[in-house]
């Protein structure tokens, strides 16, 4: 199933003033997404059938605007229905405003919420600043909401917690860690470092990678043990270990200005959300006509093309830095910083060391299990006819993969998930009525079919809509 990025600036304004935020050079007066700018992006990118959409809510803080982040989600679903396609959502958050109702909206509608909160009250209240209160216990009980009202939904994990690693926070990380995964309970962890520029009181440096080194083993351990438990947080390792065991050469770092499409607040289209802001990366206006698959680009080397990647052992794994990273250090989308890139080393090297450890301790099942992809509750599911034949009284199902007829033959169970995918049930229906057919728990159940769903989708069998 394709993927199409869309990352909507509601605001430019924000309620924190963080010393580190990326968009500190897009100062000003603040703008406000309108609806005029929300229905033209809306109408002219979710358009093709089959397509799935992750709508990505950023900002400055987007629930400043969540009048409209209602708005986009009642709207976008009821357009990818019509055109037989599936849209989710992401947001990008510093916790602040997701009380009650808020946290009540992301959780019910799947909202894949991500928490930048730093986990250390000392650094959170030195660097991600709330003006004249402390940050640190308000977003912690707005985190531990999100996470209690997951309780009632049967799609978990549906959030992370986002670190930003600052010089002064990296000694600290492991601990951070183990914080919010035994006693906040955080579903999901990631980190990042820092993006600073070389001299901020924040940034790390060349002594700080004899650190990270160390703190990056460290982790390794603990996300070795969680596998072995059967219950993994770290999605910053998960990603690179997925990567390894499913064998993807990347070309690119990531989909900037191929299936990411940014739109600020003002209307003007980026190539990502790190862009917003530049005025020499706008390539068209959402107001106005544009044609997305004419768009000129921002001359992206891959990793075969660019003089410093090619000759890296990493190239297949890293592909390169963030483009916006590599802009605001050189001032060009392609120049490598050799500091930042001896970090992603650094990380795909512990990666490895992960991936060999799961391999000889036959662990590599258990990780394709715990990482799987989790299709949401509120999903519908459809059999693409197209490519497949399900013949259910002789229990098999013939699909085409690269121009091959494949066939899989299925038991009672998987049968009954079949028939039930007919444009009419949510995953959710499907778990509630085979769960009482089967009299199982229905928690398990729903676990299992998302599995098995998961894996139609990767082999174009099915594919998803609202």
């Amino acid at each position: 199933m394709m993927k199409r990025n869309i990352i909507f600036e509601m605001t430019s304004g924000c309620n924190f003033r963080c010393k580190y935020c990326f968009e500190s050079h897009n100062v000003g007066t603040v703008k406000n997404i309108d609806y005029g700018t929300i229905d033209n992006s809306l109408i002219k990118i979710i358009s093709e059938e089959k397509v799935e959409y992750m709508v990505t809510f950023f900002g400055g803080e987007p629930l400043l605007c969540f009048d409209k982040i209602r708005y986009i989600v009642e709207k976008g679903k009821n357009i990818a229905r019509k055109n037989n396609c599936y849209i989710m959502f992401n947001v990008v958050t510093n916790g602040s405003l997701c009380t009650g109702e808020v946290n009540e909206f992301l959780i019910k509608n799947n909202i894949y919420t991500f928490f930048s909160f730093d986990g250390n009250q000392e650094i959170q209240n030195k660097y991600r600043i709330l003006p004249n209160r402390d940050s640190y216990e308000e977003i912690l009980t707005n985190i531990k909401d999100n996470i209690n009202r997951q309780k009632d939904v049967y799609t978990k994990d549906c959030g992370a917690v986002r670190i930003t690693v600052t010089k002064d926070l990296l000694p600290k990380l492991v601990d951070t860690y183990l914080f919010l995964r035994d006693e906040i309970r955080c579903p999901k962890i990631t980190f990042a470092l820092v993006s600073a520029k070389p001299g901020e009181e924040y940034a790390l440096n060349k002594e700080s990678l004899e650190i990270l080194e160390e703190i990056y083993f460290k982790l390794a351990e603990i996300y070795i043990a969680e596998i072995k438990n059967g219950k993994s947080v770290n999605r910053f390792f998960e990603s690179i270990v997925r990567n390894i065991v499913c064998g993807n050469h990347k070309l690119k770092f990531c989909r900037c200005d191929d299936d990411y499409v940014a739109i600020g607040a003002d209307g003007k289209v980026y190539p990502c959300e790190g862009f917003l802001g530049y005025s020499e990366f706008v390539y068209g206006n959402i107001n106005e006509k544009i044609n997305f698959k004419d768009k000129s680009g921002i001359g992206i080397e891959n990793s075969l093309e660019n003089i410093q990647c090619k000759k890296c052992w990493a190239k297949y794994l890293c592909a390169g830095s963030c483009y916006h990273e590599c802009y605001m250090r050189h001032g060009d989308v392609n120049v490598k910083d050799e500091f930042m890139c001896e970090t992603y080393k650094c990380a795909i090297s512990t990666g490895i060391y992960i991936y060999n450890r799961l391999l000889n301790e036959n662990l590599i099942d258990k990780f394709i299990k715990i990482s799987f992809e989790t299709i949401f509750d509120d999903a519908v599911p459809v059999i693409d006819f197209d490519n497949v034949y399900f013949d259910r009284g002789k229990k098999i199902l013939f699909y085409s993969d690269s121009d091959e007829y494949c066939n899989i033959n299925l038991d009672e169970v998987a049968v009954d998930i079949l028939s039930l995918c007919n444009k009419r049930n949510t995953v959710r229906d499907i778990t509630d009525r085979l769960s009482d057919l089967y009299n199982t728990n229905k928690m398990e159940m729903y676990t299992d079919i998302s599995e098995f769903l998961s894996d139609l989708k990767r082999k174009g069998i099915i594919y998803l809509v609202n």
